[in-house]
């Protein structure tokens, strides 16, 4: 009998090298055989010819691998391989068989992202979008929110699109409208550091802002990267131009901003991030601004999910007086594109 079940084994693994798919061994001698997707955020992904659904496994769990398909491999600190990944022996150790170059000795412990690395456009686009709407009685309140991401994952950059917004109208007072577009592209030449830019188009009614145009760039760097956590800082220079609905005037103005982003996600289905962006003026006397953002993600079933969001704006020099901090509060029902 266990001849038999030795001969099984063989055949299937044979069969998974010789059609070209991914080999994971588990704990107790298991081994699932397909093509792994992704493994982000401390999980594993991959499609199987005998589930209806993608399988999830939690990455530090997996004693082996074998791929055929070929990642852009992301390693704690930042450093980033495109290969296969083939574990090499006991204690997690594995190497990184690189298209161009000398293979890279690694330890599993220490990949933080496998991205595959798809030929079609669409396989290296990300999506989602959330939205959420309120209307009570009293006062005719209708109120509603959306936000939206729009990406694309290159093997050394990526850009990524993103909205929010609230309208908000009630009898007896000013309806408010705010709008934050923005576009992120970062690069990544070396080890943790990596160059970083946004253009922000940011208005607000609460505080007068009929629009603020805002351009930085910078350089990054990755403290904490592995799977349970990613944190990281940013810093640089960002020209601003402010036009206003009342009587302030028009202003540019040059910023230093230094920022930090979080995720925190080896929590089930649970997910926290957020970022938080100082903004000391350089040639306006003794003006600061502070911009902060916290997410907390609950995913559901058929790539939904249920979204609690908090942003903060903070301005010492405001154009109304006396609305130095806004502040808007959500709760959205969404959907992301999941490859």
């Amino acid at each position: 009998m266990v001849t038999r079940i030795a001969l099984i084994t063989y055949f299937l693994v044979l069969s998974s090298s010789l059609f070209g798919q991914d080999t994971l061994w588990l704990p107790g001698k298991n081994f699932i055989v397909g093509e792994v997707k992704k493994m982000e955020q401390g999980v594993l992904t991959i499609e199987t010819p005998y589930s209806d659904d993608d399988l999830t496994i939690e990455w530090l769990k997996i004693d082996s691998i074998k791929t055929h398909t070929r990642f852009l491999v992301t390693l704690s600190g930042n450093e980033r391989h495109t290969g296969r990944v083939v574990s090499t022996g006991p204690k997690g150790k594995a190497k990184i068989e690189k298209v161009l170059g000398a293979d890279i000795e690694v330890l599993l412990d220490n990949i933080v992202t496998l991205d595959g690395l798809e030929d079609d456009f669409w396989g290296r686009v990300e999506a989602s979008l959330d939205v959420s709407i309120q209307q009570t009685k009293a006062n005719n309140l209708i109120q509603f929110n959306a936000s939206s991401v729009l990406g694309y994952k290159a093997d050394r950059w990526n850009v990524r699109a993103t909205y929010t917004g609230l309208t908000s109208s009630q009898d007896s007072i000013s309806d408010v409208d705010r709008r934050d577009y923005g576009v992120t592209f970062s690069y990544y030449p070396r080890r943790k550091w990596y160059i970083y830019s946004n253009i922000t188009w940011f208005s607000n009614t609460e505080q007068a802002i009929d629009l603020r145009f805002s351009a930085r760039l910078g350089l990054g760097r990755s403290i904490i990267q592995n799977n349970h956590v990613f944190w990281g800082l940013a810093s640089g220079v960002a020209p601003v131009r402010e036009q206003f609905s009342n009587e302030t005037p028009d202003s540019q103005s040059t910023e230093w901003f230094i920022g930090t982003t979080w995720d925190l996600f080896d929590t089930g289905d649970l997910k926290f991030d957020g970022s938080s962006f100082a903004y000391p003026s350089l040639t306006e006397s003794r003006r600061f601004r502070l911009d902060f953002t916290s997410n907390v993600k609950y995913d559901l079933p058929y790539d939904f999910y249920i979204k609690l969001s908090g942003t903060f704006n903070y301005d010492n020099q405001p154009a109304v007086e006396g609305n130095k901090l806004d502040f808007v509060w959500s709760v959205g029902f969404g959907w992301e594109l999941d490859r």
